[in-house]
């Protein structure tokens, strides 16, 4: 399971790097985030070759903090820039366009 989890946001952050359209904020945020990845395999390495001494194992957690905030940190940023679109083009809202429509919600409740 974390095997999986580790593929996928590596191919998340790899994949945002080599994007032409990422700024430059968006590509620090990732290029930090593949250092603490790197980080947290060293010292999740290190508690397991240890026998998981306190101070090993404290300093594979915090980097697994400090990952899983720069993860969110990164996800957040690219929801950011690429706002939702809809495929169909766009969509206004009746109270766009000054036009009110009834609604049909009386005719149904004396059905």
């Amino acid at each position: 399971m974390v095997f999986i989890g580790s593929v996928l946001v590596v191919a998340f952050v790899v994949g945002l790097v080599r994007h032409k359209a990422t700024d430059a904020v968006e590509r620090n945020l990732a290029y930090a985030t593949l250092v603490l990845f790197a980080l947290q395999v060293v010292a999740g390495a290190l508690t397991a070759l240890d026998g998981g001494r306190a101070g090993i194992a404290d300093v594979h957690l915090a980097v697994g903090s400090a990952l899983w905030c720069y993860v969110v940190a990164v996800f957040a940023m690219v929801a950011r820039a690429r706002p939702f679109a809809p495929e169909s083009g766009p969509q206004h809202s009746p109270l766009e366009s000054g036009h009110i429509q009834p609604s049909n919600s009386s005719q149904s409740l004396h059905s």
